[in-house]
Parts: C-alpha cells; sequence; structure tokens
C-alpha cells in the first residue's frame, strides 16, 4: 500500500502533509511521516508539530478559497471587514451574522476553535460603516452528521449613535401594522403577521376582538374559572383538561410552578392565559428556533402580541424589538428568547432590569425544562446559566414546562436553578389511543412497515440518520406511497415547504430524524414508527407523543436490533467520557429504552409510564404485543449465572491482557461453543464457559439483561471507538462478586 495519498477531506485526521522545502508545493499527504522522511529526506529529524500546524493551515487555506469562490459567484450583499485571531478578512455576505460563520469555518478547519464548555471562545469582530458586532465562535459535535460544526452568537455591539436615532424611531411602531416586515418586503407581504419576523403584531380584528373579551373580564383575575370565557373566545377550548386548572391557578398565585405534562396536553396555554390576563411582560425560554417560530405563527393567529430575539437575528431585527419593549406601554404580552440569549446579551437584560423595576415583568418561562438538567435527555449547558438571572428577579414566578421528565430530573431542574416553594404539577402520561409495538429488525422490516403505512392517510417515520432517512423514504415511494425525508441537514426553506406539505396532507409519510417532533401538532397521525432506535425513553415517548391527538387509536411501532444501539453507546461516550456522572447518567437512559424493548412479560404501558414515576391501575387491555401474544414467560434465577459470567471477565482482566469480548463472543463462551476462536485462545479454560447451556442468541439475550441492569457495560474499543462494542464491568459488578443481590431472568 503506498505511503501516501491526495488530500481527501475524510482522511484529513489521519494524514500528514511533509514541511520540507522540497515537498513544499507537493499535495502529497502521508500516513506514516516519519517513513517517508527516512526515505525521502534521509538523514533530516522529522516534526510532527510542525506537520500537525501545517495541516491546519492548509485545511484553512482550503476553506478560504472555498468561501472566497461562493462570495464571488454572490449576486448581492454586502461587504464585511472582519478579523479574528490575528487575521483579517473581506467577505461578501448577506449579513453580518452570515460572515462572521464563514470565518468560523474557517477556524474550525485551522483548529482554532475550542468546544462549548472549553472557555474562553475565539472573538469574530465585523464592521460596518453603521455598527461595529463582536461575535465567540466554537464547535459543537453535530450528531446528525458525525462532525463538529461551527457555532456563533453575538457578545456585544457598538452601533453608531447617529444612525441608531434615525432608524429607531417609537411613533413608527406604535401605529404600524406592518411593524417587524422589513419595508422592502412590504408589497410581496399578503398578511401583515409575518411568523418568521421578530416582531409578530397580529390584525387589528384579531386584536380588538381579544380586548373586547378583556373587558369583560372580572379583575382582578385570581381563578382559573375566571379565564374560560377568554379561553373559549381565542382557544376554543370550553373546559380545561388534564392539570391546565391547577396549573394555572399556581401561577395566577405568583407560585413557582414545575409541570409535567404529555404532548399535546396544552402546556403554552399555561402561561398564554394568565399572559393575556394580567399585567406585564411574560418572557419565554426555548431552546430551539423552530419551537419558537412555531409558537410566534402561533400567538400571532390567536390576536397576541408577541417577539422573539434570538443570536442569528441581524441587529436592525433587534433593535426593533428592543424599541418595543422600552415603550411606556409595551405593546408585547409575551417575548421568546434563547437560553443563550438572555444570559449574555446585555442590551437585552439592561432592558428587562429596567422593566422590572416598574414591575412589568409578569413571569419567566422555561419550556422544555429537561434541558437543564444532566440526567435529562436532551441536557443543554446553556440551560443552567439560567439560574444567574434569577438572582436579578427574586420576587418574580418561574413557571418551568416539560412533556418528559422523571422525578429525578424534576428534583435536580429545581436545584440546579436555585428555586424554592415549586409547586410541581404531573398530568397522567397515560395516552389510552396509542398502541405498543416492539418488534425484531430484520430483512422484512420494510415490507412490514409498508403493510402498515400504506392504508394510512398520515404517519411518521423515525431514523437514526440522514441516509437511512432518504434511503427509507426512496423504498416506500418505490411503493407508491408519498413519502419524503426530513432531516438537519436540509435548507430552512426545504424544511418548511416539507413541513407545509406534511401539515397539508400532501405527503403520506415523512421519513425524519429526532430534528422533526418538538412542538409539531398534527392531529391525525395514524402511525409512529421508529425504524431505528430512540436515545432515550424520554425521546421515544416525546417523538409518540407525535401521534394520535384527535383521540383515535394510533399505532407506535419501534423495530428492535441489539446492532442500533452502538452508534447510541458510541456517542454517549464520545460527548461524556470525561464526566463519570453524566456518562452514567445518559447511560442509565438509555438502557432503560434497552430494558423496555427486551422486556417480554410485562405490559409495555406499564413498564413506559414505571419510568416515569406512574404506576397504573391495570394493563393495557391489550394496546401493547405483551398483553397480546400473552407469551408463556418463566422467571429463572440466574444468580449463579451471574456469578459465573463475572468470574470470567475478572480472569480476562486478569490474566488474559486485560482482553475485553463482544457480547457475540462471550455468549459463545458462556454457552459453551467450541468455535475456532475459543479453542485457539483457551478461552474453554475460563471459568465461567459453558455455566449457560442454552444457545447463543438466549447467551447473548441474558448478557443483554446484566447490561441493562449495569452489572456489566457495553463500551467502544478505546483504540477504535467506531468499530464495535465490547463488555465491560459496570457499576453494580461488585455487588454480585460480593454475592449481595439475587438476579432474574424472564426466559
Amino acid at each position: 500500500m503506498a505511503d501516501y495519498d491526495e488530500y481527501n477531506e475524510s482522511k484529513q485526521y489521519t494524514l500528514f502533509p511533509c514541511t520540507h522545502p522540497t515537498c513544499a508545493n507537493s499535495n502529497k499527504w502521508y500516513k506514516k511521516l516519519e517513513q517517508h522522511y527516512n526515505c525521502t529526506h534521509e538523514g533530516e529529524q522529522c516534526c510532527l508539530e510542525d506537520a500537525i500546524k501545517e495541516r491546519w493551515r492548509r485545511q484553512g487555506q482550503r476553506m478560504l478559497n472555498k468561501i472566497m469562490q461562493s462570495c464571488s459567484d454572490m449576486v448581492d450583499g454586502n461587504i464585511y471587514n472582519l478579523s479574528s485571531c490575528e487575521q483579517d478578512f473581506q467577505l461578501q455576505s448577506t449579513s453580518s451574522e452570515i460572515a462572521a460563520l464563514k470565518v468560523a469555518c474557517i477556524l474550525l478547519e485551522q483548529g482554532k476553535l475550542k468546544q462549548y464548555s472549553e472557555e474562553p471562545y475565539r472573538e469574530i469582530t465585523v464592521k460596518t460603516p453603521n455598527e461595529t458586532v463582536v461575535y465567540e465562535a466554537w464547535k459543537e459535535f453535530d450528531e446528525q452528521q458525525d462532525k463538529y460544526l461551527p457555532e456563533i452568537q453575538t457578545k456585544r455591539t457598538t452601533v453608531n449613535m447617529g444612525w441608531f436615532e434615525n432608524n429607531t424611531g417609537l411613533s413608527d411602531i406604535a401605529t404600524s401594522t406592518e411593524f417587524g416586515i422589513p419595508e422592502e418586503r412590504r408589497d410581496d407581504v399578503d398578511d401583515v403577521s409575518d411568523p418568521f419576523s421578530s416582531v409578530c403584531i397580529s390584525s387589528e380584528s384579531l386584536v380588538a376582538a381579544t380586548e373586547t373579551v378583556l373587558k369583560q373580564l372580572t379583575m382582578p383575575v385570581t381563578q382559573a374559572e375566571q379565564l374560560l370565557p377568554l379561553m373559549e373566545a381565542i382557544f376554543g377550548h370550553s373546559s380545561f383538561q388534564l392539570k391546565q386548572k391547577q396549573a394555572i391557578n399556581s401561577c395566577l398565585q405568583k407560585k413557582n410552578t414545575f409541570v409535567v405534562m404529555p404532548t399535546g396536553g396544552g402546556k403554552s396555554m399555561i402561561y398564554l392565559l394568565p399572559a393575556l390576563a394580567q399585567h406585564g411582560l411574560s418572557i419565554i425560554i426555548s431552546p430551539l428556533r423552530s419551537l419558537i417560530e412555531d409558537q410566534i405563527s402561533r400567538c400571532t393567529s390567536l390576536g397576541i402580541c408577541s417577539a422573539f430575539i434570538m443570536g442569528e437575528m441581524t441587529n436592525t431585527e433587534k433593535q426593533k424589538v428592543y424599541c418595543g419593549l422600552k415603550q411606556p406601554q409595551c405593546p408585547f404580552k409575551v417575548l421568546y428568547t434563547t437560553p443563550e440569549v438572555i444570559t449574555t446579551d446585555k442590551l437585552l437584560r439592561d432592558i428587562l432590569l429596567s422593566l422590572h423595576s416598574t414591575g412589568a415583568i409578569q413571569q419567566f418561562v422555561i419550556d422544555e425544562a429537561h434541558c437543564v438538567s444532566q440526567w435529562g435527555h436532551d441536557f443543554r449547558p446553556s440551560y443552567t446559566d439560567v439560574k444567574l438571572i434569577f438572582y436579578d428577579y427574586p420576587k418574580t414566578p418561574v413557571l418551568m414546562l416539560t412533556a418528559s421528565a422523571t422525578t429525578e430530573v424534576v428534583s435536580e431542574v429545581v436545584a440546579i436553578l436555585g428555586l424554592t416553594d415549586v409547586e410541581v404539577i404531573t398530568s397522567d402520561f397515560d395516552r389510552p389511543n396509542l398502541v405498543y409495538l416492539v418488534q425484531q429488525k430484520s430483512s422484512k422490516t420494510v415490507a412490514d412497515i409498508v403493510d402498515i403505512v400504506k392504508p394510512l392517510s398520515c404517519s411518521l417515520v423515525y431514523c437514526s440518520s440522514r441516509t437511512e432517512c432518504e434511503e427509507l423514504s426512496a423504498k416506500l415511494e418505490s411503493h407508491s406511497i408519498m413519502s419524503k425525508a426530513y432531516h438537519g441537514s436540509m435548507s430552512k426553506q426545504l424544511h418548511s415547504s416539507l413541513y407545509t406539505q406534511w401539515m397539508a396532507g400532501d405527503l403520506q409519510v415523512l421519513c425524519c430524524t429526532s430534528a422533526f417532533g418538538m412542538g409539531v401538532n398534527k392531529s391525525n397521525v395514524r402511525a409512529v414508527i421508529h425504524y431505528s432506535l430512540p436515545a432515550s425513553m424520554e425521546d421515544y415517548y416525546q417523538q409518540i407523543g407525535r401521534g394520535g391527538r384527535d383521540g383515535l387509536q394510533c399505532k407506535c411501532v419501534l423495530f428492535f436490533s441489539a446492532t442500533d444501539q452502538i452508534c447510541h453507546v458510541q456517542r454517549i461516550f464520545a460527548k461524556y467520557n470525561k464526566d463519570s456522572a453524566a456518562l452514567s447518567a445518559r447511560l442509565k437512559n438509555f438502557q432503560a429504552l434497552m430494558s423496555y424493548c427486551l422486556n417480554k412479560h410485562l405490559c409495555r404501558k406499564r413498564v413506559l409510564l414505571n419510568y416515569f414515576g406512574q404506576s397504573p391501575l391495570k394493563d393495557c387491555n391489550c394496546q401493547c404485543d405483551v398483553c397480546t401474544t400473552q407469551c408463556n414467560t418463566k422467571e429463572l434465577d440466574i444468580t449463579n449465572y451471574t456469578l459465573s459470567i463475572a468470574n470470567c471477565i475478572q480472569k480476562l482482566k486478569n490474566d488474559y491482557n486485560g482482553k475485553r469480548l463482544t457480547v457475540k463472543q462471550l455468549a459463545n463462551i458462556i454457552t459453551g461453543k467450541k468455535t475456532s476462536e475459543i479453542i485457539k485462545k483457551k478461552y474453554n479454560e475460563l471459568p465461567g464457559y459453558g455455566c449457560f447451556m442454552e444457545t447463543s442468541e438466549q447467551g447473548e439475550l441474558l448478557l443483554r439483561r446484566l447490561v441493562v441492569v449495569d452489572i456489566l457495560r457495553e463500551v467502544p474499543n478505546d483504540e477504535n471507538p467506531r468499530n464495535a462494542l465490547y463488555v465491560d464491568i459496570g457499576s453494580k459488578f461488585m455487588t454480585i462478586l460480593n454475592n449481595e443481590n439475587r438476579i432474574t431472568f424472564f426466559k
């Protein structure tokens, strides 16, 4: 095999350029740089550190060339002067944010970006005649694309005061029904409410209708029942559902409140009704742009004046929101923002403190509150910083909302945010119209999916990757099913187009990644299928929550293969390997899902509800595959088998140079197989050899049950983490060696 290869982006971290003067113009990159030096530059010393620096430099130059080429192809946009890391750039772009992001791409290729948790971040300065904006840049690992991507956020802005005074007059804001829509676009807009404008004020007729109902309310509003006329007039509901009434009462009484309510339970109404009926601004902190845009669009359609501020907005868009907030009578009832913005935007912070000093802030709302906890399935470090802002608003109540959180997560969120006297309100997680099915993944799985979705009008199929989405969608289309792929790598325009088609009923099936889900509200989804394993029980519950929102039956089918877990476990170890507590929490979440899939004897609805701390009075009445088939399972005491397996692993670690085996290899040993590998490596002499004389499949199942309870643990190979998973000891391993617990297994 040749020692060199032409430069290829997929190989950039395994190849090195030669820095010797005679190789300066060569495009050859070497796997074994030292060997190349010995052969080509005999007698000269190879410096790997210089080669790494040269690799970063060349990659950065290639990215710069690509960006300059794309700039030259642009037909519009402005010229921006940028600087970062002692480098100057002049780029054409449609906005300062996009220009900064282009520089962040260059810094990423140069190896100069750190991860989000590794402060300080790189600064990128963008100068225009009107303003100077400083952005912070870091890199985040994108699980869908399986690589690092750059991210930026605004750190500070210095605005030319003359430009500011000429472009942010307050008189226009108070009277314009087109507020928030750039002037150059107004002739092209049919509706005055643009859901993607930073400020959305509804049409005058909607606002007037809302105000008419508000005038009829008995003031002050202290009980949820007083809001029933408002709820019926605006939302079309004549009564509260689930625990809405209790949650709204808690908010009206100015209590800190934590609400755990299933998808479709009407969580947004809990803060929107009090926001409309009481004085002041409600500030909603939400993790995703798509969620914010959906809520803004909904507010506009209901006649609720709202606004949002996000990091990627232009400064012109932000200034419009700031000006509205500074008015003596703030026109907004709700303001949506992200945790990153509310904790870093100094101008927004000053404005909110000014509003607070006059009693004009009604409440803070933390949407998707489970993101605060590292035990939560969508842990987001920036959410933990939100607690700092609450110190400035000690008497302002906080409402926390989530559709999926265990009691452990709820407790940790409250502790992290430093809140006291919190009323926790948990709705029933039971969705009686959902049918829970787990099927073994096989070569016939695609045909099974076709049989499920073809007669149905609307279905969702969740996949683990972009490639899987596109391949499966193509296969469904070949069976005359109207299907499209939807994933995070698509443009916003294509996302919007597919979403619109699906909501309108033009698409029968959407094959999507987890990028699609939160905030989606379509009533007639008749099947939610998981072609691959979700990342956790919370993810699974949230995703199947898209189905059957009209109360009619929805099939929730999970196709299970043990090999599907490999990518999830690898990602968990890659992200949390340096934090043992977070690693254990993530593995525990994921293994709970594995336990759900391996379960053959308990009602699936009961298993799901038990995970969230609820105990149903009865099983699902044949609404799951376990209850329907009524399999004859028997409980076995496997403590002795487990002890033998533990001794086997100990022997491997001590006398076989720490050798680790896959579940399949270990299953062959404990079931007494006489393969050539076992005989050659003398695994038949291990203490656990032949301790479980069943089929290899039963042996694998036994081992996976031990992994689920963390007696054993599957871990990536240190040398090649993408290759396979190997059996290692878990946190409860010593309890078996010490004979402290009895272990049972359903066969």
